[in-house]
């Protein structure tokens, strides 16, 4: 694997963060009053290849925005850029702008990672079966991007408390606050381990994960260890 195709992995693993820090494979059992319940929800969806269920315990939209703007950001930094091939630089670069151009990039790169994260939970993929290809999707003009990500069944492990933090803090729920939980999720897939924070909040009667506190720090996790393999 050469250095593009590895960083075009590391990439995959930011975009696509989904089918790494949420495919359960050992269901986290959480009462319906417990901020971690959404956690208990969005294992129930992958094991049944429930894409719609999926969406509801896990804010996909809101996080791919997240960790869109996040890449956007390490490619306008010179030495965020540089480490990047030149077209996936060239491609956050245009995301971060405020134009039409910008937009149009923006949206397609979400779409794809969308399509590319509900189409692996309705295929059974991420919960370690073989995918049904009527639900795979490969990408389209983005599928390059795709090439690299780890298909393999994700665990769950070492869920801390979940910790309310003040409704006036920046990002969090105005009525009602939101809830730190921090977890580890194993990868099948490339035998790694991954610490996450996520941020989680009611919406309506049910809670639902709409972030992923630690960004930088996974990025830069995942990037430590390709280097580390000399790819």
């Amino acid at each position: 694997m050469n250095i593009q195709s590895s960083l075009a992995g590391v990439l995959v693993f930011t975009l696509c963060l989904f089918p790494a820090l949420t495919s359960f494979g050992i269901e986290p059992d959480f009462a319906p009053d417990d901020p971690r319940h959404c956690l208990t929800r969005a294992a129930s969806a992958l094991e049944t290849a429930d894409s719609a269920a999926f969406a509801q315990a896990v804010d996909v939209d809101t996080i791919l925005a997240q960790v869109l703007d996040f890449m956007a950001a390490e490619a306008a930094r010179p030495d965020g850029a540089s480490q990047l091939p030149p077209i996936l630089a060239l491609l956050f670069s245009r995301a971060a702008g405020d134009g039409v151009d910008a937009a149009s990039v923006r949206a397609l790169l979400m779409g794809a990672a969308r399509a590319f994260v509900l189409d692996g939970v309705g295929s059974g993929a991420f919960a370690g079966r073989e995918a049904d290809p009527s639900h795979t999707s490969t990408g389209g003009l983005f599928s390059p991007l795709f090439g690299d990500a780890s298909l393999g069944r994700k665990e769950i492990c070492l869920v801390g408390e979940a910790r309310l933090v003040p409704a006036n803090l920046p990002n969090a729920n105005t009525v009602s606050g939101d809830w730190l939980v921090p977890f580890s999720v194993h990868d099948a897939g490339n035998g790694e381990t991954y610490p996450v924070l996520g941020r989680i909040r009611r919406e309506g009667t049910d809670f639902r994960l709409v972030g992923v506190e630690n960004l930088p720090e996974l990025y830069s996790l995942i990037r430590s260890e390709i280097e580390q393999q000399g790819l």
